[in-house]
């Protein structure tokens, strides 16, 4: 079995930290490496920037935590944020924020789960839709397990 894991000083900068050494790895970002982590990461790595968030900010010239972070810290930050909550809404406070590497959402450990769901990995491919309703078949009582016991 493999894992992989992100720690650092907020939640924002564990969840990228996390995606890095993707599978079976452990990424820790330390508070003094927390802006030089965000300022080289591509807009579209950020968690929370889909397709078209990455996209209406690459007309804007953000392409990059870099080119983000720049745009928060101008002469004048509050324009910056008016900037980005004119352009993004609500979400421009919060990418306002992640530009300093700064995330002031609580972690909850015990919140409500989302989603659930197993899987198998395959030495080959499957091909056949046969094939695929069996596994899904196997899969299943495993989720519905998971189900009961929450």
């Amino acid at each position: 079995m493999t894992a992989t894991a992100g720690v650092s000083i907020n939640k924002f900068l564990a969840k990228m930290a996390s995606g890095q050494n993707k599978p079976n790895g452990l990424t820790v970002i330390l508070p003094e490496d927390a802006i030089a982590f965000v300022v080289q990461l591509p807009i579209e790595k950020f968690h929370g920037i889909g397709e078209v968030t990455a996209a209406k900010m690459h007309s804007l010239g953000i392409h990059s935590g870099a080119d983000l972070k720049e745009r928060s810290s101008l002469t004048l930050p509050q324009a910056s944020l008016t900037e980005l909550t004119h352009h993004f809404g609500k979400a421009g406070h919060y990418y306002y924020k992640i530009a300093r590497a700064e995330d002031d959402r609580p972690v909850e450990a015990n919140r409500v789960r989302k989603s659930i769901g197993a899987e198998t990995s395959f030495a080959q491919d499957l091909n056949d839709v046969g094939q695929m309703l069996q596994e899904l078949e196997h899969d299943c009582p495993n989720c519905r397990a998971t189900v009961r016991a929450t």
